[in-house]
């Protein structure tokens, strides 16, 4: 090879020097793959309709000790202090970017990429960081101690998802009593995303209803007669062959004041008629603390 051990070098570029096809890199992915489901730590399975294709899960056995061993990048995790500032020669968000000099966008490889007007990107991100956030303490407690898996069974989620729901209950967990920021970055399009993945406002039902402002304002009549439909939406099962969230608005108002009893008692099977089971929830537990329900 032209380059030394420790050179980092694209995958594309790395065959073209060792005249890797794309038969042979295909191989080679498979023996690592194989090498892992040795280890019994995945399994392999494949479809009986063609035997060329399978799908890989990870063995139950191992579920529990994955779960015990996890690493957890800290960049998909909330910061403690508010993200640094982006500005004109300045790189934002995590600390170390001011070393790393990571973009504030990621880039496409397939595409060259001019940003005007980039200052505006900066004041939209630079907001977005400043908002203070919480855990839902409420919620949290009410699932450690029901058990996370209060809304569904076994059955209804893969083993992945299981395992992502563990880690963010377990993150939440670490993460509560305390404000919390959510570094935001971009992508090329412009689209504006958090890094933190297990804890936010864009991930899950569970991510995201874990989730509290830190400074919340004083709801007006007209906000509690949203919050109202917003509840509605979630909850958003059939009335009449029509969901819920395809009502008029004030039908759906009346249809939350109508199930008071349900949501102050936070009863299960009522929650779990809901499409968005957490997020329903949360909901319930602001209105159950709520001192202006009418």
């Amino acid at each position: 090879m032209s380059k030394s051990k420790n050179d980092n070098i694209e995958w594309n570029e790395f065959k073209k020097i060792n005249n890797i096809t794309n038969k042979r890199s295909v191989l080679l992915g498979d023996y690592f793959l194989t090498c892992f489901i040795f280890s019994g730590i995945i399994d392999r399975e494949y479809n009986q309709e063609e035997s060329d294709i399978a799908t890989i899960k990870l063995n139950k056995d191992y579920l529990d000790e994955t779960k015990r061993n996890l690493i957890i990048s800290p960049s998909t995790l909330p910061m403690l202090c508010k993200p640094a500032k982006w500005e004109n020669k300045k790189y934002g968000g995590f600390l170390e970017n001011d070393i790393l000099k990571n973009e504030i966008y990621t880039k496409s490889h397939s595409n060259k990429h001019k940003m005007e007007n980039k200052q505006l990107l900066y004041d939209s991100v630079n907001y977005l960081n400043s908002i203070q956030f919480e855990i839902n303490i409420d919620l949290l407690e009410f699932l450690t101690k029901k058990g996370n898996s209060l809304f569904y069974t076994d059955d209804d989620i893969s083993e992945s998802e299981s395992l992502q729901q563990a880690i963010t209950i377990k993150i939440a967990e670490t993460y509560k009593n305390i404000p919390i920021y959510l570094n935001t970055h971009a992508d090329w399009r412009g689209r504006l995303y958090t890094n933190s993945f297990f804890i936010s406002y864009q991930g899950s039902d569970l991510s995201a209803s874990l989730l509290l402002l830190y400074k919340g304002e004083k709801l007006t009549e007209q906000g509690k007669e949203f919050l109202y439909i917003y509840g509605a939406n979630l909850f958003n099962a059939k009335i009449n062959d029509l969901s819920i969230s395809k009502k008029p608005f004030l039908e759906r108002i009346n249809w939350v004041k109508d199930n008071y009893e349900k949501f102050i008692n936070l009863d299960i099977e009522f929650i779990k008629k809901a499409e968005s089971n957490f997020l329903f929830a949360a909901f319930l537990f602001n209105i159950k603390k709520s001192s202006w329900w009418s």
